[in-house]
């Protein structure tokens, strides 16, 4: 009797979009009217498709187009298997199974090629596996002798639950399991993880017992070259975080204690160090996080099929190779069941916003040195501290709305970027408010700012009345210069990772796999992902460049932690080891001189 289940919850783990949104990597629907199409092609496929071992009528045809299509749009988002694509489209006599077994578009790995030799050509699957498979069967004894068995016999001896996990993985051992009386759609699990930066794409599988008794995800079948270099990323952004928030609360404490330093320009620095600190706080421990759930987290499998889950009206969703005592689940293993929209929007909104903040200060910043060092008079004349105030208020308000504005616009919510970090989907112009505007002015200005300083500074350095002014003009250049080469630094990668991903032909088709290239694909990941750490790290560096340059500032910090040592005792200790040092060199050199009087 074959299994039976509920056709609506069959196609909704295999073929429907999990609830998470637009995102430009995950994704596939982008407005309502194809939401519309979605959900018509949903009610044909459960009554014409899903219900019996073959389509009805002359559905076929139909049948085998929306299945191969709908595979194309989604595969790379995990929880719809190739397993269970050519089951289908071999099982329905398509035409489309014919082609897909000479073109082989998603062989990206070796489980995928083996999955392909399975379906397409059994001879190459047992010619490339039977002797890791006999080898697996000798070591572990499931069988009295393997010497000249017949493939089947070997891979119905295997039993995952007593290997060990090293030798479950192997890609012949799981296409053996799956190709085994015990096998089968619904038996086995598929983990797809296209995102994993220096790694390539990752796609492997593993049977039922395994996926249901070892936490698998896309970290289990890792190679130890792509786990350090993702431990090492993991590591340096909790060095980073806590740097970051140490940095910033410093200048906070400094500003807070001493007023000689509240000038205008502390204005600007408070509301970047407010905006770096939310970085410090929020955005590098929830990167780590989103590393966690994306690659580390367990992927599971989906519910367990039932034979009592019908729908009302008695249509049923036909599965195949089930003899009624095995176990059966429905896919599973999508981002969507990994991360939730609501964590996403908490993330992108406070991810969007300190970087927003952070780029608008720098830039009004900017356009205040401008101001202060091309018109002195008018400048210092003028209620500049007011304008700073409602400067900084202005931007904070622009940034809290571009920011919930994700939230609440469907077109436009937020995705995950190169799995690390939360942004804005399909959100060009409020890219170009938030991010390209402003940072072409802060270049723009910055650059004019330097220029204005450097003619000023000659200016005066030719009368020795003004050398003083001069030698602080070109200070303050030289700290401006740095500053705004540090800044270009750190968001001109990210910049161009932005401008090469408006033309993804350059790069990936994750919907057109027959045009991806993996190892371009891979190359633009991981510089998008290194991009992500550094533009992050910005407003690390924005604490050491545009505060500790200033001696008094230096100063002040250094009071503020002179006091915290003494109040935890750490000064203390200092001082006694310094004297303990001595007094004992000291008291070994007199009895010395006693031991030679004596």
């Amino acid at each position: 009797m074959a299994n039976t289940a509920r056709d609506s919850r069959f196609f909704n783990r295999t073929t429907t979009v999990p609830n998470m949104g637009n995102t430009s990597l995950w994704a596939v629907e982008n407005n309502n009217t194809r939401n519309r199409s979605i959900e018509f092609s949903t009610a044909f496929s459960r009554w014409f498709c899903y219900e019996n071992k073959q389509p009805i009528g002359g559905y076929k045809a139909k049948c085998c187009k929306d299945e191969y299509d709908r595979y194309k749009e989604r595969w790379f988002n995990g929880g719809y298997y190739i397993t269970t694509l050519l089951e289908r489209l071999e099982r329905w006599q398509c035409e489309e199974f014919k082609m897909e077994c000479t073109a082989r578009t998603y062989n990206f790995t070796t489980f995928t090629d083996l999955v392909y030799d399975k379906f397409c050509d059994r001879r190459s699957m047992e010619f490339k596996c039977k002797s890791v498979v006999t080898s697996a069967v000798e070591d572990y004894e499931f069988l009295d002798s393997s010497e000249k068995l017949e493939w089947m016999t070997l891979a119905n001896s295997l039993v995952s639950s007593k290997m060990k996990i090293h030798d479950v993985i192997k890609p012949c051992i799981q296409i053996a399991i799956f190709d085994s009386n015990s096998g089968g759609v619904g038996r086995i699990h598929e983990i797809v993880e296209p995102y994993l930066p220096f790694c390539g794409l990752l796609w492997d599988g593993y049977d039922i017992d395994t996926a249901e008794n070892v936490t698998v995800s896309a970290w289990t079948n890792l190679n130890v070259g792509c786990a350090i270099g993702v431990g090492i990323c993991m590591a340096v952004m909790i060095i980073a975080g806590i740097a970051t928030i140490i940095a910033n609360v410093t200048i906070l404490a400094v500003f807070a204690t001493n007023k000689k330093l509240r000038n205008t320009q502390s204005i600007y620095q408070i509301s970047l160090a407010i905006a770096d600190l939310i970085v410090g706080l929020m955005v590098w421990p929830n990167m780590i996080v989103m590393q966690f759930l994306v690659f580390i987290n367990p992927r599971l499998m989906g519910d367990v099929i039932t034979l009592e889950s019908l729908t009302d009206d008695g249509k049923t969703a036909y599965f195949p190779n089930s003899n009624g005592s095995l176990v059966q689940r429905f896919p599973g293993g999508t981002f969507g069941e990994a991360i939730y929209r609501p964590y996403m929007n908490y993330l992108g909104f406070f991810t969007n916003m300190s970087i927003t903040v952070s780029i608008y200060t720098l830039m009004a910043a900017s356009i205040h040195r401008l101001r202060a060092v091309s018109s002195p008079l008018n400048y210092h004349n003028d209620n500049v501290k007011k304008h700073a105030y409602v400067a900084c208020i202005i931007i904070w308000v622009i940034s809290v709305i571009t920011s919930i504005l994700p939230v609440l616009v469907r077109s436009i919510q937020y995705t995950a970027i190169s799995s690390i970090m939360i942004a804005p989907e399909n959100g060009n112009a409020l890219l170009l408010v938030t991010f390209v505007l402003p940072l072409i002015t802060t270049w723009i200005v910055s650059a004019a700012t330097l220029e204005v300083s450097r003619r000023y500074a000659q200016k005066r350095s030719s009368l020795s009345s003004h050398q003083n002014a001069a030698n602080l003009e070109k200070r303050m250049a030289r700290t401006l210069g740095l500053m705004v080469s540090v800044f270009s630094i750190s968001v001109l990668p990210a910049t161009m990772c932005i401008a090469v991903g408006l033309v993804p032909e350059t790069v990936f088709y994750w919907t057109d796999p027959q045009r991806l290239n993996v190892t371009n694909a891979n190359i633009y990941m991981s510089f998008s992902y290194i991009s992500i750490i550094i533009l992050t790290a910005n407003s690390l560096w924005n604490c050491f460049i545009y505060s500790l340059r200033n001696l008094e500032f230096r100063k002040a910090a250094l009071r503020i932690y002179t006091k915290m040592f003494h109040a935890i005792g750490i000064a203390q200790r200092l001082n006694e080891a310094r004297i303990i040092g001595p007094a004992s060199k000291s008291d070994s050199t007199v009895n010395n001189n006693t031991v030679r009087k004596v």
